[in-house]
């Protein structure tokens, strides 16, 4: 068998795992959520996290909090002007939001 048999099929397979792979790059968003004046056990900031938890869009939620100012970073699947829309009213009514930071 020659190169010229193997040669259409593996330039197939290489340009659809190419494809899939920036299409995954593109469909994954880094949000950041600041939250200032706010306290470690505050209820609306225990919501938010805990609906991010259960968010099969969400992934990798990282916290940290530090003088008052709570911060949530993770990955959303879907574009981040969505994540915002999709969000619950209950889960954002009770917080001083200070940023949303989105990052493709």
């Amino acid at each position: 068998m020659s190169w010229t048999n193997f040669k259409k099929p593996v330039l197939l397979i290489f340009s659809l795992i190419l494809l899939t792979t920036i299409g995954i790059a593109q469909s994954a968003n880094s949000v950041t959520i600041t939250v200032s004046s706010t306290e470690y056990d505050n209820p609306g900031l225990t919501g938010l996290k805990e609906y991010l938890k259960s968010n099969s869009k969400v992934k990798g939620l990282k916290s940290t909090f530090n003088n008052s100012v709570a911060t949530l970073s993770f990955i959303y699947t879907d574009a981040a002007d969505e994540f915002w829309d999709e969000m619950p009213v209950d889960k954002n009514n009770h917080l001083n939001l200070l940023q949303l930071t989105a990052r493709q």
